[in-house]
């Protein structure tokens, strides 16, 4: 027993505390050295869509003035005693974020409320419905960090013509931006006259329209191939396309537009009355299958809840 060495104490493995300290009271926690390492960025931006993955934090996807689409870690945003101001929905925000070009994702730091709209005005059901519509195509269709400051700005106006227009107008107002949406992207339907071979909408005798969401336009029946997937139009609702694929969102929700007449072949009777939400959804169907068919994307969520709306006021 005399001969014996002492036995070794075992090696720890130093802990790390809560706030990322080793063990040591002046080290740095790792996350501050981090966040030090990252570029503060101001921009503007709206919500598109929001992750929860822990208790307290979640990720953030917004669609931003400068970048285009940009998720951001937001790390204590669903805690109450959260410093930093509230992501609210619809509203226009000022942001500060750290960024880091060998980090795929940000870190949210500031954010204050810029200019919001509420949609509680009569039906803001239909108002919410087609406000989330619009933010989740967005999230599906944009790629990261690319900017589109343009649709940035027509989404904003969007926003501002659900919360005021009158609840009747709200769904030439959605098929409006959709439409124009689908051009910003590169996507445009050809709706005006034959893909295959050119001939012209005037020269269609048929009440029912074939368009095909592969060739990205109306077919004619002699440019028809046996075994493809065809959409089945009608006139009135592709007349109804073509206009409101030629005006602003402020002229769609003014007009009141059911259908317009054909009195010669360049020429159409101003409408009369609102784009029954019936009619809305047949040519937002035909657009979103179009849409999957060209990008992959899945069907929209906030789309499904409007089917449910079709039986109640908007």
């Amino acid at each position: 027993l005399a001969g014996r060495l002492p036995r070794r104490p075992p090696r720890r493995t130093p802990r790390k505390d809560n706030l990322g300290f080793i063990n040591k009271p002046h080290a740095v926690p790792l996350r501050d050295i981090r966040i030090n390492l990252m570029a503060i960025k101001k921009t503007e931006a709206f919500l598109l869509k929001a992750f929860n993955w822990s208790e307290s934090s979640r990720t953030i996807s917004f669609f931003t003035r400068d970048h285009g689409k940009l998720p951001l870690i937001d790390r204590g945003g669903r805690s109450m005693s959260a410093k930093r101001g509230r992501a609210l929905p619809f509203a226009r925000l000022a942001l500060t974020y750290y960024s880091s070009e060998r980090s795929s994702n940000g870190y949210l730091s500031e954010i204050s409320i810029e200019e919001a709209w509420s949609f509680e005005s009569e039906g803001s059901l239909g108002r919410l419905a087609f406000g989330s519509a619009a933010c989740e195509l967005l999230w599906l269709v944009l790629p990261d960090e690319e900017p589109h400051t343009d649709m940035y700005h027509y989404t904003l106006k969007l926003f501002a013509l659900l919360s005021s227009a009158n609840r009747q107008a709200l769904p030439a107002i959605f098929v409006a931006y959709f439409l124009r949406l689908l051009s910003m992207l590169g996507y445009q339907p050809v709706l005006s006259g034959c893909v295959g071979c050119g001939k012209a909408l005037e020269d269609f005798k048929a009440p029912r329209l074939s368009f095909s969401p592969d060739r990205g336009g109306l077919l004619c029946p002699a440019c028809q191939v046996s075994g493809e997937s065809y959409i089945s139009l009608q006139l009135e609702d592709l007349l109804e396309s073509l206009k409101l694929q030629a005006t602003s969102l402020e002229q769609a929700a003014a007009k009141r537009v059911v259908s317009a007449e054909r009195v010669a072949p360049t020429e159409w009777v101003a409408p009369t009355e609102w784009v029954d939400f019936a009619r809305a959804s047949r040519i937002i169907d035909a657009l979103m299958r179009f849409l999957r068919t060209q990008t992959g994307i899945s069907k929209l969520n906030s789309l499904d809840f409007l089917e449910k709306l079709k039986q109640t006021p908007l």
